[in-house]
């Protein structure tokens, strides 16, 4: 008898141990999470100088994969991408429709917000709405799924195209990015 309590405690503490080691890996995941969550691994060394001139997005449509978001702007604070809980966000050091640059849009890998981004295709239309209330309309030109550390489809460009990115793969480890021009 003593034999079998000693054997049944020894697997009741193993259990503990593993449930306390998963706990812990999965805690620690959380906290980084949320400091890594739509970020690159750095920011983009050149931001757009004529940050402010032209209207900012303020509306995202894409109707092909049920897209319809507010836009809101946001920055890059201690190397973490600001994000909107419910919309896409802007990035205010990117340029803004109308202007020759990179205009960065990005959201959430959630079913309400950006989740249906991957499944765009080369050919899909987007509109976005400035402050001003004028329609800019793209079309995807490049779909590509990077890693963080691949900063290319952030940088600033001398001509207009609007990049719109979110998480993807295990763990939201990866960057789904679509690459538009005008039409």
């Amino acid at each position: 008898m003593p034999t079998e309590k000693f054997t049944h405690n020894k697997h009741f503490l193993l259990s503990l141990i593993t449930l306390g080691i998963a706990l812990v890996t999965v805690g620690t995941y959380f906290l980084l999470y949320e400091r890594t969550i739509l970020s690159f691994s750095r920011p983009p060394e050149n931001a757009v100088s004529v940050v402010g001139q032209k209207s900012k997005p303020t509306k995202i449509e894409i109707g092909d994969v049920g897209i319809d978001l507010s836009v809101s702007e946001s920055r890059i604070i201690n190397g973490v991408w600001e994000i909107s809980k419910n919309g896409a966000s802007h990035l205010d050091t990117s340029a803004s429709p109308g202007e020759n640059g990179n205009i960065i849009i990005y959201g959430h890998n959630k079913k309400i917000i950006f989740g249906p981004l991957p499944y765009a295709k080369v050919g899909t239309k987007i509109k976005l709405t400035t402050e001003d209330e004028k329609i800019h309309d793209y079309e995807v030109i490049k779909k590509e799924t990077v890693k963080p550390n691949n900063l290319t489809y952030v940088l600033p460009t001398s001509e207009e195209i609007l990049t719109l990115y979110t998480c993807t793969g295990f763990l939201d480890t990866m960057r789904s990015v679509l690459v538009a021009k005008p039409i």
